[in-house]
């Protein structure tokens, strides 16, 4: 199962080396403190006070008149920004909820950070099944990667995160290249994956997903190669989660 060594910047992690540095068994506040440290060292806000926050809700990031009432409900985000940065980092957040429940919003603990949150909604089981709502998620993230400037954001800043479900959706954006490679969008520029709770792709269930939950915070610098369609299984399978 294990397809070789990870690269990262100009290290070689092995699997025991992986092993050593990812196995992490923490709870959903932690895995926000992390992130937040994360991407806190790449803004480094240059503001000595926190600068001013805006939050624009609803925003609709699949447009056309194909779309159903239920994809016009839920395939919309929430921008919350620093209306005095410029070129800041942005975490494009997706929620939990087992694929078949949740709602977009903004975690307490990435709020006035000197960064931008991109929450997105995505639809849910039983009204869609697999791959509909890992469309849903490269389609936000996509829509950031062509919007997020106007909101003074860098597309060499965004990073891409989310609990739970929204764990397992972004560890299959990261590391199958084909979902954003849909929507024209090279996953290599995602600038970090930082993975909570994520579960696993394949197996049985409503949600057409496996019912293991996963508990493991993970940066994956995008340097890193992508695998394949099951890179998400087996990355977990080497961090010694599964």
């Amino acid at each position: 199962m294990y397809p070789g060594p990870l690269v990262r910047g100009n290290r070689t992690l092995t699997e025991g080396a992986l092993d050593r540095s990812f196995r992490l068994p923490i709870m959903n506040r932690q895995v926000l403190l992390l992130l937040f440290l994360v991407i806190a060292c790449v803004a480094r806000a240059q503001e000595s006070s926190s600068p001013p926050y805006r939050l624009e809700r609803d925003i609709p990031y699949r447009t056309g008149n194909d779309l159903s009432d239920y994809a016009r409900e839920r395939c919309r985000l929430d921008v919350y920004w620093p209306t005095q940065s410029s070129n800041s980092p942005t975490v494009v957040w997706f929620h939990g909820g087992g694929l078949t429940g949740g709602d977009k919003s903004i975690p307490a603990g990435l709020k006035e950070r000197g960064f931008a949150v991109v929450a997105a909604g995505y639809r849910l089981s039983p009204q869609v099944k697999a791959p509909e709502y890992i469309q849903d998620a490269a389609a936000a993230v996509a829509w950031t990667f062509r919007n997020i400037a106007r909101y003074g954001g860098s597309t060499n800043r965004i990073f891409v995160s989310g609990h739970s479900a929204g764990g397992y959706l972004t560890a299959m954006l990261g590391l199958d290249p084909r979902w954003l490679a849909a929507e024209n969008i090279d996953a290599h520029q995602i600038a970090g994956l930082f993975i909570d709770a994520g579960t696993p792709v394949t197996g049985s269930g409503a949600a057409g997903a496996s019912s293991l939950m996963v508990y493991v915070a993970l940066v994956v610098v995008t340097e890193n190669p992508s695998i394949d369609a099951y890179g998400a299984v087996k990355l977990l399978h080497m961090t010694g989660a599964i």
